[in-house]
Parts: structure tokens; sequence; C-alpha cells
């Protein structure tokens, strides 16, 4: 999966609002697909989460590099890995 980077809003500050304003539809899409689980409502659960990542990700390519950012990716999964988090943990006990 590679979501590319949009254009951000102007500063850190409104890009981090339009994080909100996308989590807020994914919220609403689910409520719909929990409420009408149809196949359509299913795809904008779907869209809606794609939506919430491209914009996060944005988010971050406004001030961090890619260096940077894979180093940051690499910690958060071995914290994970240390928490069990992970799907590719199952069986590791």
């Amino acid at each position: 999966m590679h979501l590319k980077v949009c254009k951000p809003e102007e500063t850190m500050e409104k890009q981090l609002e339009h994080i909100g304003c996308e989590f807020e539809e994914l919220v609403k899409a689910l409520a719909i697909y929990r409420n009408d689980p149809t196949a359509k409502n299913r795809a904008e659960v779907l869209f809606e989460a794609l939506d919430l990542m491209t914009c996060t990700k944005s988010f971050i390519a406004m001030e961090f590099t890619e260096d940077e950012t894979t180093a940051g990716v690499d910690n958060i999964n071995s914290k994970n890995y240390v928490r069990h988090y992970r799907l590719d943990q199952q069986g590791d006990e």
C-alpha cells in the first residue's frame, strides 16, 4: 500500500484540524455501516480510513524528512513488537 502525500494546509495546526475533520467523517461512515451493513457503506469506511491516513501522512511530510519518517516507523514497529501488539506475532508468546 502506498498512499501519496497530498498538498497540505498552510500550517501544521490547520492540517491537524483537517485530520480532525477526516476522523469525524470516518466515525460517521462507521456508524452508518453499523446501522446499515451494505457493501457500499463498508467501502465508505475503507475510503474514509484511507483519507484519514493520507491526511495524516501529509501532516508528517510537512515537517519530517523521509529518513526521519522511516526511523519513526521503525521505532513504532519495535515498540509495538515489545508490547505484543503486532498481528505478525500471533503464536510468539
